[in-house]
């Protein structure tokens, strides 16, 4: 069963859904996707832990998307795929360290989690999991 109600704190994750969506404003349809991670959250074992976030549908330099990106993929990977069309779904499946924040308001009774950013993986990383303990080496 899938679950957004994950604790702060990093854990590995990897993209497992990219939903396009338009969002309507006073300036007209702005174009949106919302990239969904599931998690390796330690305790969570019988739970999918998930977590997302919305950007408005700009890979220009210096926005929002282009900028999170950036931090997961490296500068690189824009830079190799320069003048040509940008493949979201190839990203599905693609790895990473997850930051995660929560935000509370008087409105919930739960915090919303907000992804801060996306990391690479770095080698020799450890998760633990109870009492079981996964290396992923990459």
């Amino acid at each position: 069963m899938k679950t957004f109600d994950v604790p702060e704190g990093q854990f590995p994750g990897a993209l497992n859904v990219i939903k396009p969506m338009q969002k309507h404003t006073k300036k007209g349809p702005q174009e949106n996707i919302r990239l969904v991670f599931h998690l390796q959250v330690p305790g969570m074992t019988n739970l999918i832990p998930c977590a997302g976030r919305n950007f408005l549908l700009d890979l220009n330099p210096g926005s929002d998307l282009r900028n999170f990106l950036e931090v997961w993929l490296g500068d690189e990977f824009f830079e190799s795929r320069s003048n040509s069309d940008f493949d979201f779904d190839a990203l599905l499946g693609r790895e990473g360290n997850v930051l995660l924040s929560h935000w509370q308001s008087d409105e919930y009774t739960r915090p919303h989690v907000r992804i801060d950013a996306v990391y690479p993986i770095k080698k020799g990383m450890v998760v633990k999991d109870d009492a079981e303990v996964n290396v992923k080496l990459i």
